[in-house]
């Protein structure tokens, strides 16, 4: 077999190519085609939702609910390929709008215009038809956190501080340093407004990674890379740079507000508080006696699992601490149970549905409760009801928490859904672009839904499937799982209804030609997700990888390849499509060019402009090669790209594989032992690409499971 392409790394505007997989052969249409606006398609398709229209704003911007505001620092110094300190470029309205829409876990056969049959995605194919689709597109790995971090820092997995999903010991995510700098910050310095919706994943609130530290002007969402995956969490986080810049904590009070009162006369157990945030230890797993009590993030941890045993009067925890008040009357702290110590002793009481107090055992009405410091964190025994933070003593028990059913019912059963609240909290923050002196500064948002990711309905059900409002009529489809049901809605009546919405938006708000909109998932599509009742989701079952092996956490194509798409009518030629190769360290690079701010970019970036693509012209890849490493399952591999010619081995005890993609996209006739002289350029270069990380050691006896 002799190698179409071998180590070319060179795309002309006139190159047909044959990705595999089915024989589509595809060409690139002249540079000087200048595409129109995009056209508008019509509803009515199979499993259109009858949920229209979407939920009103949600609390951030419509100023309601309770807040609690928790200060963090600011942003760090930069060191750029150009002069350090550029001012914003005086051009700043010659340049684009900058939009990213990422879905999370969408594999490479789903979107219609990638070759899916069993449902539809007419906006996301109509994105396409304006602009340029990508066939040999990447992710910046094959799971969530790291692929992201490629994204914001233009760094590829073998130099980036966070190369997995791996938690802290204490259960936080990773966060990215005060020295990482991201595509907001340098294009925020630039001159541009930054806006985040969605999944973060790259740190919580209080650590360097929170996104106001890295370069987001506005934020809303959910921080935590687990916690996401509740699709009706308790609630939300928001930011916005207003002279200090601040993290809130939004309840969603629909997610709070079961049908079932709580129990009083049997062990009932305790997840959050009505602000949304989970009792627990300080100290976590290794809590010591005399530990505070505090609230954080939701964990389905022993340390966060607490019940209050009527026959005892005892509030514990699953690693055996009771809670019990100090000697000061105010402080509560963990303690070796002792049924006979009054301190420990604690019953419930009132208000109402879905809801209870938890006061001391003497307390009652208008005697001691246990609620929240907001300013600490630090749970605190005080009357009843009558300090400033009273929503901090309503405590919410297990009964009162959405399920499938709750909210699969009428009105979605009085249920918060995070992807329409993000959608709606991104139509908000873009039409605030327009208004006065925001719409004479271009802007950059980063709208990051959590789906069609396996999730849940609350903290105590992880990932049971693919939560949705409703399946349309897809629910008819009783030959199909029930899970595969929801995953075929949520792609095309949730998350192709509302790329339809933005692109509808864009033209309402004359916005359309002057914004660049880039379409791709984080990385291959789910295998993951389900229950015995509901049936466990296969990324077979739809052909969600197309033609390509394996699926997300793997490095074959199937787990790294995105179906990505760039658009930006007048500029870009419509319905071209492209087999140039390029990743997600590539975005920082072209996001800066084509803000007039290439002078920007680091010096240490892996990825490369791709702005010449994008606009018809030929170019080649000047990097050494596409670089990917990743560790699952205690496997530790790492994968290649140059030109159509890939190498990848799964384990650091395997020998490497090598394909040519040009006629092999489906990684099937591994070419390393006929031809070994094609795998020296790229052995060199995965060798030269590692660098060495204490967080994640080379070697399958090395790596931790990433989760």
């Amino acid at each position: 077999v002799e190698p179409r392409g071998r180590l070319s790394r060179s795309w002309t505007d006139d190159t047909a190519v044959d990705v595999g997989g089915g024989g589509h052969h595809l060409t690139r249409p002249p540079s000087a085609s200048l595409g129109p606006t995009r056209p508008h398609s019509g509803f009515g398709l199979l499993g259109t939702s009858p949920r229209l229209p979407p939920p009103s704003l949600p609390a951030y911007m419509m100023k309601q609910g309770f807040l609690i505001t928790l200060l963090v620092g600011s942003t760090a110094g930069l060191t750029t390929r150009g002069t350090p300190g550029v001012a914003p470029h005086a051009g700043a309205m010659d340049s684009p709008n900058l939009l990213w829409i990422m879905s999370d876990d969408m594999g490479y056969g789903e979107p219609g215009v990638f070759g899916q049959q069993s449902f539809k995605t007419p906006n996301i194919d109509r994105l396409a038809a304006s602009g340029l689709r990508f066939t040999d597109a990447y992710t910046g790995a094959p799971v969530c956190a790291p692929s992201r971090c490629t994204l914001m820092t233009g760094l590829h997995t073998g130099h980036t501080y966070i190369r997995g999903n791996n938690a802290n010991p204490d259960g936080t995510d990773m966060s990215l340093r005060a020295n990482d700098t991201t595509v907001a910050t340098l294009l925020r310095q630039a001159g541009y407004h930054t806006m985040h919706v969605g999944k973060w994943g790259l740190g919580y609130n209080g650590s360097t990674g929170a996104p106001p530290l890295q370069g987001w002007d506005e934020y809303y969402g959910e921080l935590d890379q687990a916690n996401a995956h509740n699709m009706y969490p308790p609630f939300l986080w928001s930011s916005a740079t207003t002279g200090q810049e601040v993290m809130t904590v939004e309840p969603l009070v629909g997610n709070l507000a079961g049908d079932e009162a709580l129990a009083t006369d049997t062990a009932t157990p305790f997840k959050q508080n009505s602000s949304g945030l989970c009792l627990g230890v300080n100290g976590g797993d290794t809590a010591i006696a005399g530990a505070e009590l505090l609230v954080y993030d939701c964990m389905p941890k022993p340390s966060q699992t607490w019940s209050l045993d009527s026959s005892t009067a005892a509030l514990s925890n699953g690693d055996g601490w009771c809670a019990s008040v100090g000697s000061d009357g105010t402080s509560v702290v963990a303690a070796a149970c002792d049924p006979t110590d009054a301190a420990q002793q604690f019953q419930l009481t009132g208000p109402g549905v879905g809801t209870s107090r938890i006061t001391t055992a003497s307390g009652g009405d208008g005697g001691a409760c246990l609620g929240t410091d907001n300013a600490t964190g630090f749970v605190v025994a005080a009357p009843c009801g009558c300090d400033d933070h009273g929503h901090g003593q309503l405590w919410i028990g297990e009964s009162a928490l959405p399920s499938r059913d709750r909210c699969m019912g009428p009105l979605g059963g009085g249920c918060n859904y995070t992807h329409d609240l993000f959608t709606e909290a991104a139509i908000g923050m873009l039409r605030s672009r327009t208004e006065g002196e925001a719409s004479a500064q271009p802007w950059f948002m980063y709208l990051s839904w959590t789906d069609p990711h396996a999730g849940g309905w609350s903290t105590t059900n992880a990932e049971e499937g693919n939560p949705v409002p409703d399946d349309g009529d897809f629910g008819a489809m009783s030959d199909w799982p029930l899970v595969e049901q929801d995953h075929a809605s949520v792609i095309q009546n949730f998350q192709d209804r509302d790329v339809g919405r933005i692109l509808d938006l864009l033209d309402e708000l004359g916005l359309t030609d002057s914004t660049v909109i880039f379409f791709a998932s984080d990385n291959g599509a789910s295998n993951e997700g389900g229950s015995a009742a509901n049936g466990f989701h296969s990324y077979q079952f739809f052909n969600s990888s197309g033609p390509l092996q394996g699926c997300k956490r793997s490095l074959y194509e199937g787990g790294i390849r995105s179906p990505s798409i760039v658009s930006w009518p007048g500029r870009i030629a419509a319905g071209g499509v492209s087999s140039f190769p390029w990743y997600f360290p590539d975005f920082l690079p072209t996001a800066l060019d084509l803000a007039n701010a290439a002078a920007l970019t680091p010096a240490t970036a892996d990825g490369i402009s791709i702005v010449p693509t994008l606009l018809g012209h030929g170019q080649e890849r000047t990097d050494d090669c596409m670089y990917f490493e990743f560790c699952t399952s205690n496997k530790w591999g790492y994968a290649a790209r140059i030109g159509y010619l890939k190498a990848v081995a799964l384990s650091s005890e395997a020998p490497l594989e090598l394909y040519d993609l040009s006629v092999d996209i489906g990684e099937t006739n591994n070419l390393a032992l006929s031809q070994p002289d094609l795998l020296t350029p790229l052995a060199a270069c995965l060798e030269a690409q590692h660098r060495d990380s204490p967080q994640f050691p080379r070697g399958d006896g090395n790596c931790t499971i990433s989760r």
